[in-house]
C-alpha cells in the first residue's frame, strides 16, 4: 500500500510540474521570463471529408489580372496603385516556419492537443518558394524552418539573426503556419494573450514576439499568422510605420486545415500563398503592365484568401500606404 501511494505521489509530482511549467513561464530559451495561467492550446480545425490525400475544394481556373469567381468584387484592402518602392540598395530577409509534424505527445499530456496537422510542413515550403520563384528574394536570406527544426531556440535564433543583419529600408518578412495558444500573462495589461506552439512544445507569445522584432531598424515588415486566435497578435502593429499584419482568423477563431498528407496545407495558406500567389489567382491589378506576370501585391493576397475563408474571419492591419509587393 505504502509502495503504491508513493508512487502516486511521484506520478503526480511529475504531471503537476509539466502543468506549472506550460502554466507558469515560456520556458523558452531567450525569452523573457512570464508568469502565464489558463494556457490553452488551439489546434487547427479539419474540414468535414478531407482526405489525407485529396485537398478541399477545387481552385477552379488561373485568374492572372481578373476577376476569379465574382470573388474581387468585394475589396477590403487593395487599392491598385502601388506603394513606395525598395531602394536600389535595400536588402529582402524573411523567417518562414511552418510547423505540421509536432513532437510526440500522449493522452493525459497537458500537451496532448497538439496533434499533428499533417505528415509534413507545405504551407513554409510554399511561401519560401513564392518568395524566391515570385519576389527575388536570394534563399541565402530567408531562414526556413519546417516542422522539427521549428523549435523555440530555432525561431528565436532566426530572428536574432536576421536582426543583425537588416537595416533600415530593408524589407522583412515572418510567416508561421502551426498552432496558436492562448494565455494570461501576468502584467502584460490584456485580458487574454495570443502566442505560437512551437515544435518542442513551447510557447513563443506575442509579447516575445513584439520585443524581439522591436530591435529592428526597418519598420518594413510583413507578419503572416495561419494559427488560431491569430488576430490577437495584433501587439506587433506599431502605428506609423510600414508594418502589414495578415491574420488567418480574428483573435477567438480558429483556423482551418486545407489538406493533410505530405506537404499539407492550412485552409489560409493555401489560399494565400499557394492558389493566391504561385498560382496567381489573386492577381486582380496588373501594377506591372505585364498582363502575363504575376505581381500579387500582400493586400490582393489577403484579399483573395480572406473571401475564400470568409467564415473564418480573417484580419488585416496594414499601415504601409496602398499596395505592397514584396520585393519591389
Amino acid at each position: 500500500m505504502q509502495k503504491k501511494f508513493l508512487v502516486f505521489l511521484v506520478l503526480f509530482a511529475f504531471v503537476f510540474t509539466l502543468i506549472f511549467n506550460l502554466q507558469s513561464s515560456s520556458a523558452s530559451p531567450g525569452l523573457a521570463f512570464r508568469k502565464v495561467k489558463n494556457v490553452k492550446i488551439h489546434p487547427k480545425q479539419f474540414l468535414p471529408g478531407e482526405s489525407a490525400v485529396k485537398g478541399r475544394p477545387n481552385d477552379g481556373p488561373p485568374g492572372l489580372d481578373k476577376p476569379d469567381d465574382g470573388d474581387s468584387a468585394v475589396v477590403r484592402y487593395t487599392t491598385g496603385s502601388l506603394g513606395s518602392p525598395l531602394a536600389n540598395n535595400a536588402n529582402k530577409y524573411a523567417i518562414v516556419v511552418g510547423i505540421c509534424d509536432y513532437a510526440d505527445t500522449y493522452e493525459g499530456d497537458p500537451y496532448y492537443y497538439a496533434k499533428d496537422i499533417c505528415l509534413s510542413d507545405g504551407d513554409a515550403k510554399n511561401m519560401n518558394e513564392a518568395l524566391v520563384n515570385i519576389y527575388g528574394y536570394d534563399e541565402k536570406n530567408i531562414i526556413l524552418l519546417r516542422d522539427s527544426d521549428a523549435t523555440s531556440t530555432g525561431i528565436v535564433n532566426a530572428i536574432n539573426k536576421i536582426s543583425g543583419l537588416e537595416k533600415a529600408g530593408d524589407e522583412v518578412v515572418f510567416f508561421y503556419s502551426g498552432h496558436g495558444v492562448t494565455g494570461e500573462i501576468q502584467g502584460s495589461g490584456e485580458d487574454v494573450d495570443e502566442g505560437i506552439f512551437v515544435h518542442d512544445r513551447l510557447v513563443i507569445w506575442d509579447d516575445d514576439l513584439r520585443d524581439l522584432f522591436f530591435e529592428f531598424d526597418t519598420d518594413r515588415i510583413i507578419f503572416i499568422f495561419d494559427t488560431c486566435k491569430a488576430g490577437g497578435m495584433d501587439d506587433l502593429d506599431i502605428a506609423g510605420s510600414n508594418r502589414v499584419l495578415a491574420m488567418a482568423t480574428d483573435e477567438t477563431g480558429n483556423a482551418g486545415v486545407y489538406s493533410t498528407g505530405e506537404n499539407g496545407e492550412g485552409l489560409f495558406s493555401h489560399w494565400f500563398v499557394k492558389s493566391g500567389i504561385l498560382d496567381g489567382r489573386a492577381d486582380f491589378v496588373d501594377h506591372d503592365n505585364d498582363r502575363k506576370a504575376k505581381d500579387v501585391t500582400i493586400e490582393e493576397a489577403f484579399d483573395y484568401a480572406s473571401k475564400k475563408t470568409r467564415t473564418r474571419n480573417p484580419q488585416m492591419i496594414d499601415n504601409f500606404a496602398n499596395d505592397l509587393w514584396l520585393g519591389y
